[in-house]
């Protein structure tokens, strides 16, 4: 069986996080084949496992029918042609913010040609658990709308999101809701980051600045730095780390510059997760930072620029999100639950426990998952 995986990448950790947890799911089963769609270099999907995709079409003429296959055999690379199955884990893209000013009908035709295209070959289409919505504007609902006529399975991670879609399409038996995915991956361990096991961890988000309004953006950084220096007056150990290439990096650089903190940065979606695992504390804009340190019962608070924060929190009962007009109330949640041992201890515990609810929860989605590919495990 030959499974495409769409819209991940090695850039965006939660994305890179994301591609790891599906190879994790079928590593074993040599009768599985897993083509990765986008850009990367070869060393990146050589470490994963991955083959390229590959297509003989120029322009409106395809030269597959016409052109030695066995040519390529073990060569790690499938065509398009032979794709059975596409995983669509783009985590987050489809919605009103998605649709932007220059954005034309076209525009979402040819995405919707893309998925066209792959049903008439008869192949499978799973959406794997993302967020989506809401549907205000007209070029969005135009999308979901359509996308979902050859979709086979559309997953939602979060309930606004799952209602967004049922408000537009009514109930579906294709239209179901699961946890974030990559609550099961369970990182291997590098002893290189010992350093920063026990420390407090900052995870920044240039979205904070780009997806907010002008008012939240400007109060975004202030409200770090105030964080990090009540940190640092009470002589906690913290890290910033770097979930997303430069715009993250310079948010960093920028309040970090009066403290000089360690910086993580440029490595692997696998330590990414360690790292967070290990850590005494995580605060994260960056979603699957959020996950990543929920998941692994670590005391974790968020910041947000989109609805699946605040569900995420629900998921697990846990009063984790930060309001940044309320510089004080926000910060003080935090230093509390450092200064009271007990206190962070139950909310370790209660992590534990909500967290083997979501990971079962991740299990029966598989399941449905392969049920839909036939694919028995």
């Amino acid at each position: 069986m030959n499974i495409q995986i769409d819209n991940t990448g090695f850039n965006n950790k939660g994305a890179e996080l994301m591609l790891c947890s599906i190879v994790d799911r079928y590593k074993n089963d040599s009768k599985i084949n897993l083509i990765f769609n986008g850009k990367a270099t070869f060393s990146q999907k050589a470490s994963l496992g991955l083959l390229s995709l590959i297509s003989l079409q120029r322009f409106k003429i395809n030269f597959y029918n016409f052109f030695p296959k066995n040519k390529f055999k073990n060569s790690g690379v499938e065509f398009k042609e032979n794709i059975n199955v596409v995983f669509d884990a783009g985590g987050f893209h489809i919605g009103d913010q998605w649709i932007y000013s220059k954005t034309k009908k076209v525009d979402i035709d040819k995405k919707l040609n893309y998925y066209k295209t792959l049903k008439k070959q008869g192949t499978k289409i799973v959406f794997l658990p993302q967020a989506a919505g809401l549907f205000e504007k007209k070029l969005s609902k135009y999308y979901f709308k359509n996308v979902l006529r050859y979709a086979d399975l559309f997953i939602l991670r979060d309930k606004v999101s799952y209602k967004a879609c049922v408000d537009l399409v009514g109930e579906l038996d294709k239209l179901v809701l699961y946890p974030d995915f990559t609550n099961l991956y369970n990182p291997s361990q590098d002893s290189i980051y010992k350093e920063y096991e026990g420390k407090i961890c900052i995870i920044p988000n240039y979205k904070m600045l780009s997806h907010t309004s002008k008012e939240k953006s400007n109060k975004y950084i202030d409200f770090m730095k105030a964080l990090v220096l009540k940190l640092s007056e009470k002589n906690e150990d913290l890290f910033f780390l770097n979930h997303e290439g430069k715009g993250d990096l310079d948010i960093i650089i920028n309040i970090n510059k009066s403290f000089n903190y360690p910086v993580v940065t440029n490595i692997n979606a696998n330590d990414v997760k360690y790292i967070i695992g290990k850590s005494k504390i995580v605060v994260s804009s960056r979603f699957h930072g959020v996950v990543s340190g929920l998941s692994q019962a670590v005391p974790t608070y968020c910041t947000s620029w989109s609805h699946k924060y605040e569900e995420l929190m629900k998921d697990y009962s846990h009063n984790g999100v930060l309001n940044i007009d309320a510089y004080s109330e926000s910060i003080n949640k935090i230093l509390e639950l450092i200064d009271n041992k007990d206190s962070y201890n139950k909310c370790v515990n209660y992590l534990k426990n909500h967290g083997a609810s979501e990971k079962k929860k991740t299990e029966e989605m598989w399941k449905k998952v392969n049920t839909i590919i036939n694919y028995n495990e």
